[in-house]
């Protein structure tokens, strides 16, 4: 069995009517037809736009979610790490917006309490803290904060400089 170190939360940046298993065919697709290549997909959860979390791959295998990164005091690898994802992320023309629904809000937010107590060590972080990309198109230590993670179990770096709000409630909230 793996270790699983850290959490990385992802968006598609796509449709938020994407399906999971239109995800997974894009990942599997050839790159000449417009899809990734790869053998095995990138996520292990996919929250679609109606809040369904989606198990693609058991916690014991390893993924495509993201390159290693090594700074700040961690080191982050797939084979360290269980990615979830969810559908959107992205505007009409292509930009980075959070539009995560409610119901995707609700369902990430089990998953990562979810995780947290089942794996005492583990970190949670957004992919755009170890890339330099919108990637989840919110500041995942915030979320953390909002449905009641404790600090330690959240990692705040921030190397890449993503735009981070400055007035922002630690305040747990409860709805979620």
């Amino acid at each position: 069995m793996r270790t699983i170190e850290f959490l990385i939360l992802h968006c598609t940046a796509g449709s938020q009517a994407w399906t999971a298993r239109e995800l997974q065919a894009f990942f599997m697709r050839p790159v000449a037809e417009g899809g990734r290549g790869w053998s095995r997909g990138g996520y292990h959860w996919l929250v679609e736009g109606d809040g369904r979390a989606v198990r693609l791959y058991s916690d014991a295998l390893v993924t495509n979610g993201t390159y290693p990164y090594a700074g700040l005091g961690i080191k982050v690898s797939n084979s360290n790490t269980v990615h979830i994802c969810y559908t959107g992320g992205v505007g009409a023309l292509m930009q980075a917006v959070d539009n995560r629904t409610a119901a995707q809000r609700m369902a990430l937010a089990k998953l990562v309490r979810d995780y947290v107590a089942a794996y005492p060590n583990l970190r949670v972080l957004g992919h755009n803290q170890v890339r330099e990309k919108a990637c989840p198109a919110y500041w995942v230590p915030d979320f953390c904060h909002e449905i009641g993670i404790p600090d330690r179990r959240v990692w705040t770096g921030n190397p890449f400089g993503f735009p981070v709000p400055v007035a922002v409630s630690h305040t747990p909230n409860p709805a979620l």
